[in-house]
């Protein structure tokens, strides 16, 4: 099966939501919401990364049948 979406989300090692959205695009810039067509986490003021933090980013892909075929995390560190 096909992805035709792909969710990203930021976290926090807490596990706290910063950043939850969908797109299309096999591409994604944290908080760049112009190919982003559904965003999960829509607060005023738009969420920030804090210098030298680390979070955790899950990537899935959902197919058609919104089945998950692919996920991966990774934990990274802001500069």
């Amino acid at each position: 099966m096909d992805n035709i979406i792909y969710f990203e989300v930021v976290s926090d090692l807490l596990g706290n939501l910063v950043s939850g959205t969908y797109t299309y695009d096999k591409h994604w810039k944290f908080y760049d919401l112009s190919n982003v067509v559904l965003n999960i986490h829509d607060v005023t003021p738009p969420p920030e990364l804090t210098p030298n933090t680390k979070y955790k980013f899950t990537l899935m892909g959902v197919s058609e049948d919104n089945w998950v075929h692919l996920s991966g995390e990774k934990e990274f560190e802001t500069k």
